[in-house]
């Protein structure tokens, strides 16, 4: 197969290398092009090099982002109308993706689209609006891990249309031969931040040196890789001596590939903006700081490997705390990377190799008579077309589900982002009566990370930073009550949540059973936008805490108000001993899902769930399949 393979940037030369090689070596006629999108050398010219891919023709781009973006589109048409390949395999989310993709359809020529799938789900991303251009412009998707797969599927995408190969970083790194540096063997910060969000903004660029800095007086040393793009912002505003002159932190060039690699694996920790960081961090066991607010990398975050913090001081200095503490070290460090095992570039050989892929790569014209596309065929109903309503419910052996009951605290949503908001609220309020607002803060996250089965955590952050005995019965009662009344604007279901919730309730309804006092927990939906989205929500506190999961008096309540049986409801939570057993007791069957505080803890072997995901979305989705042929039941009145 003749095939284009564009390059424009580090990442991509990185990622990329080994799959041009892999197809060389398969036979193919790869003709690589450097699109010239990285020009300092740094990160295009000696990367070529180092990692043995050098381009077949370089294009030279103007300054100034319009005039690069038409260059590279023009570049493009030329391209095509001179070379024509079989397809173009382009990569990931910069403008050499979709410009190379529409110049190729504009010529008739297929696209494969590799690292397919990813979502950040930010509408201001221009990476996200080139991904999910991607959708249309791609004859071929080749996604990185399921969920990728998943949403692509939940885009339209045919699933023939799909393959999942890995992402093509890790087949880079297993070929330096950089290996998992021991646990105890760590030291330090990897800190690298370029991204125009968080650099450009003179505000955003101060909070970050100052979070080089506290980083350097608490956990350092800090090695700094500089992008050209950061060093220009922080020479421009006066701020790149005071980060050189801070203790304990490194500043550098962009490092040769296996140099970086090397550091990043005997990292305690990396601080990072950047996507393919995360993934390459996962290979070596190292916990991921992300100074955003999203990322399109969600399968690090649902395995409590990384964790998204923005810029914000304390936030960052939180969770680089907890990361680091041997107990997530140990833990962090025993996961297997989710985005791949170092084979990507042969799985993508051996999607190519498939005598019929072609029919798929290539753009075709319809033809007058061909049959109606499935999609809109599907939108008529089995009678409007006269056929019979064939049943298309997957083979199941236990009782049929028709109705299915939601924990809320760490399975729809992360317990932690309400918490870390509450605990401002709290801090805001201490200094207001004369505490320091900063050590409270840090106190509250701090003990909060010891785990909520404590209890009494104004209590305990209080005594920590010397708040007497007699003192504590009149501060208390008000800082609780500030707690208890917190609301959010920014907390949001994970990913996926609210389509996949809404495809099950239009088959079966669907209860919302939760432990903790009711008037937060109804704080919670309204913040989450769920307030109507649950057919019934049981608040076991209601009952009385005593019957707080894992008792089966909140799950019968619910049963109950739902008209159905508990032979045929199913739970979804997080907690093995508490959603899993109060299920189990109640005489349902329990979902387990592994995110949140209790995502590692093992399950019970006197309570084990009926079936296991990694996250909620996963689960309802894999329950509206189960569910989709049924008649939709209402709650009983």
């Amino acid at each position: 197969m003749r095939l284009t393979v564009p390059v424009g940037t580090r990442p991509e030369i990185v990622k990329l290398a080994r799959v041009v090689a892999a197809l060389r070596s398969a036979g193919h006629d790869v003709r690589c092009i450097a699109t010239g999108q990285h020009t300092d050398a740094k990160l295009a010219a000696d990367m070529f090099v180092e990692l043995g891919c050098p381009p077949d023709v370089h294009w030279q781009l103007p300054q100034g982002e319009g005039a690069r973006v038409g260059a590279l589109l023009a570049a493009a048409y030329d391209e095509f109308a001179e070379h024509q390949p079989d397809a173009v395999l382009v990569l990931g989310d910069t403008y050499t993706a979709p410009l190379l993709a529409i110049a190729a359809r504009r010529h008739g020529v297929g696209v494969i689209h590799l690292e397919a799938g990813l979502r950040s789900f930010n509408e201001r991303s221009v990476e996200e609006t080139n991904r999910t251009m991607m959708v249309a412009l791609a004859t071929l998707h080749l996604a990185p891990t399921d969920l990728a797969a998943g949403l692509l599927r939940d885009e339209g995408v045919a699933p023939e249309r799909i393959h999942v190969v890995g992402n093509p970083v890790i087949d880079a790194i297993a070929a330096t031969g950089v290996s998992r540096v021991a646990v105890d063997e760590r030291a330090g910060v990897l800190f690298t931040a370029h991204r125009a969000t968080n650099v450009d903004d003179p505000a955003r660029l101060a909070q970050l040196v100052t979070v080089v800095r506290r980083l350097g007086e608490h956990y350092g040393p800090v090695t700094f890789p500089l992008h050209p793009r950061t060093r220009a912002r922080l020479e421009a505003a006066g701020l790149l001596s005071v980060v050189a002159a801070t203790p304990n932190v490194d500043l550098v060039d962009p490092m040769p590939y296996g140099a970086l690699l090397s550091r990043l694996a005997s990292a305690r920790v990396v601080v990072t903006d950047s996507g393919g960081l995360q993934e390459e961090a996962s290979w070596f066991g190292v916990p991921s700081v992300v100074l955003r607010a999203t990322t399109p990398r969600w399968e690090g975050v649902l395995d409590g490997s990384a964790v998204l913090c923005g810029l914000g001081e304390v936030e960052v200095m939180h969770h680089v705390g907890r990361l680091t503490t041997p107990d997530e070290q140990l833990r962090i460090g025993g996961l297997p990377c989710p985005y791949g095992d170092g084979h990507t570039a042969q799985r993508v050989v051996d999607v190519l190799a498939d005598n019929n892929i072609m029919t798929l790569i290539e753009p075709r014209e319809p033809s007058v008579g061909d049959r109606l596309p499935a999609r809109v065929f599907a939108r008529s109903t089995p009678a409007e077309r006269n056929e019979p309503n064939e049943p298309t419910e997957p083979t199941e052996p236990d009782e049929p589900i028709e109705a299915v009951t939601v924990d809320l605290d760490d399975t729809v949503f992360a317990q932690a982002d309400w918490l870390l908001g509450a605990w401002r609220d709290v801090a805001r309020a201490g200094a207001d009566i004369g505490l320091d607002h900063d050590r409270l803060l840090t106190a509250l996250m701090s003990v909060a990370a010891e785990g909520s089965d404590h209890g009494g955590i104004i209590d305990r952050a209080l005594r920590s930073i010397d708040v007497g005995e007699h003192e504590l019965a009149a501060i208390v009662p008000g800082l609780v009550a500030v707690f208890s009344t917190h609301s959010s604007t920014t907390l949001a279901p994970y990913p996926g949540f609210d389509d996949a919730l809404a495809a099950v309730r239009a088959n079966v309804p669907v209860a919302c059973v939760t432990d903790g006092n009711p008037r937060i927990q109804r704080a919670k939906l309204r913040s989450l936008g769920l307030t109507d989205a649950f057919d019934v929500v049981i608040y076991s506190d209601e009952l009385g805490r005593e019957f707080r999961k894992p008792h089966s008096a909140p799950f019968e309540r619910a049963l109950r108000e739902l008209g159905v049986p508990a032979a045929r409801a199913v739970h979804i939570g997080d907690r093995p001993g508490k959603d899993v057993a109060g299920a189990v007791n109640a005489g349902m069957r329990a979902v387990r899902v592994h995110t949140g505080e209790y995502a590692a803890i093992a399950d019970p072997a006197d309570a084990l769930p009926w079936r296991s995901f990694a996250d909620v979305t996963t689960a309802l989705r894999s329950i509206a399949a189960c569910t989709s042929s049924r008649t939709p039941t209402t709650a009983t009145p």
